[in-house]
C-alpha cells in the first residue's frame, strides 16, 4: 500500500505566501486598471473646456446664453438639454459625459452647421428643416360649444298655387305645423287641393322627435323613414325609431378627412387651400409638420399649402386627395332602429298602415379606411 504524500512545514509556509501574493498581484492589476479607466475619463474632461455662447438657430436668437464644450481642436459639444429645448434629434452617436449632462459632437449631427463669432461670443447654427422633430396639428380645431338650451315656439309653413281656367278656379297647397319646447318638437305636413266641386286634405307626416345633443341620438315618434342599409330600400313607417344622429351638432365631421404634410425652416404660417379656396391658416414651428382636420367636399381634389416664414417667403406644395361621405372616422359607430306599421298608399290616404315591421342598421368606423355596415329587416311578408 502506497504511503500518503504529505508537506513538510517549510512547504506548506511557501504555498501559503505564494498564494498571498497572488491575490495581491492581481488586486494591484485590478487596482491599475481601474486607475486607467479613471484618469483616462479624468483627461477627457479636463480636454473640455466649457463655453457660453449666445445662440441663433436659422435666424432665432435664444432667450438667454448657453453652455457648450470646446474640444482641444475647437470643435463644439452639444448638450441634450439643448436639443430638446430647440426641438432638435438627438443623434445616433454615443455621447460624451462631462459634469453628469451628456454632450454630442455637433460634426456628428450633419444637419446642423455652425458658425461661432469669437468676439460676440454667439454661434449661429443653420439647422435643415429635417432636423427637427415633427409635429402635428389639427387645422381650426376647436371645442364643441355647449347647446342653447331650447325655448317654446311654433311656426307654420305654405306653399299655395291658383289657378283660374276657362271659368273655373282651382287651388292646391302644401302645409307644416309645428311647435318646439324643451320636451322636444312635433310637426305635421298636410296637402290640400279645391276645385271642380271638389276638396280634398291627405295628411302627410306626424313626427315628435327627440333630440339629445350630448348623446348625438334622436327619438323620433310617429311617421318616419326607415335607414337604408346594403342592399335594404327606405320604407315609410309609422312608430318608434331610435338613431344616430350626428346634425345635433352642427360642424361635426363624420367622414376621415386628408393629411397633408411639409416642412418649415423657421417659425412660418401655413396657408390651406382646398380646390384654390382658402380654408384656413396655421402657425407651425421649425421643421417637418402634419396638418389634419382640413374641411374637403367629398370626391377627389387637391389641398394646396402656401408655407410663408418671417420674411414673406412662400414655398408652395400641393398634394391631392379623395373623401368618401361613404366612410366613417375610425372609431365613430352609426345606428338605428326602427320598429312600426309599414305607410301604405303615402300622399293619397292619410291612414292606410299595413304589416308590422322592424329594422337595425349598423354602421361601424374600424379606421379611417375601412367602414363596416350591416342591416337586417323584417316583416309579416318579407325578411333580410
Amino acid at each position: 500500500m502506497a504511503r500518503p504524500f504529505r508537506l513538510t512545514t517549510p512547504a506548506r509556509l511557501g504555498l501559503i505566501l505564494a498564494l498571498l501574493l497572488g491575490s495581491a498581484a492581481v488586486a494591484a492589476e485590478d487596482d491599475g486598471a481601474s486607475a486607467e479607466d479613471s484618469a483616462g475619463a479624468a483627461s477627457a474632461e479636463t480636454a473640455l473646456e466649457p463655453a457660453l455662447l449666445e445662440v441663433i438657430v436659422n435666424g432665432q436668437r435664444g432667450t438667454e446664453p448657453t453652455e457648450f464644450l470646446r474640444g482641444p481642436t475647437g470643435g463644439l459639444y452639444v448638450s441634450t438639454a439643448f436639443l430638446r429645448a430647440w426641438r432638435i434629434r438627438v443623434p445616433a452617436a454615443v455621447p460624451i459625459r462631462y459634469e453628469g449632462e451628456a454632450y454630442y459632437p455637433a460634426s456628428s449631427i450633419p444637419t446642423l452647421r455652425l458658425a461661432v463669432d469669437q468676439a460676440a461670443q454667439s454661434v449661429a447654427i443653420d439647422a435643415d428643416a429635417g432636423a427637427f422633430e415633427g409635429q402635428s396639428a389639427a387645422l381650426g380645431e376647436t371645442d364643441f360649444m355647449e347647446m342653447t338650451p331650447p325655448s317654446s315656439g311654433a311656426f307654420l309653413n305654405y306653399d299655395l298655387f291658383v289657378e283660374h281656367v276657362r271659368g273655373q278656379t282651382s287651388a292646391a297647397g302644401a302645409f307644416e305645423a309645428g311647435i318646439f319646447t324643451r320636451m322636444g318638437a312635433g310637426s305635421a305636413g298636410f296637402i290640400a287641393s279645391a276645385g271642380g266641386h271638389r276638396t280634398r286634405v291627405t295628411r302627410l307626416e306626424t313626427t315628435w322627435t327627440i333630440d339629445r345633443p350630448s348623446h348625438m341620438t334622436s327619438i323620433r315618434i310617429g311617421d318616419g323613414i326607415s335607414s337604408a342599409g346594403p342592399g335594404a330600400a327606405p320604407v315609410r313607417f309609422a312608430g318608434v325609431q331610435y338613431a344616430r344622429n350626428f346634425g345635433v351638432q352642427p360642424g361635426y365631421l363624420t367622414m376621415p378627412l386628408p393629411i397633408a404634410s411639409g416642412s418649415a425652416a423657421i417659425p412660418s404660417i401655413v396657408d390651406v387651400y382646398v380646390n384654390s379656396t382658402l380654408q384656413g391658416q396655421q402657425p407651425v414651428q421649425p421643421g417637418p409638420f402634419e396638418l389634419s382636420n382640413i374641411p374637403v367636399p367629398s370626391g377627389g381634389g387637391t389641398v394646396q399649402l402656401v408655407v410663408r416664414d418671417l420674411l414673406g417667403r412662400e414655398i408652395v406644395s400641393e398634394q391631392s386627395y379623395y373623401a368618401s361621405a361613404q366612410l366613417l372616422r375610425g372609431g365613430l359607430h352609426d345606428f338605428s332602429y326602427e320598429a312600426g306599421l309599414l305607410r301604405e298608399a303615402f300622399g293619397r290616404r292619410s291612414n292606410q298602415y299595413g304589416s308590422f315591421f322592424a329594422s337595425m342598421t349598423h354602421r361601424y368606423g374600424f379606421s379611417d379606411y375601412v367602414t363596416a355596415e350591416a342591416t337586417a329587416q323584417a316583416s309579416e311578408s318579407r325578411q333580410m
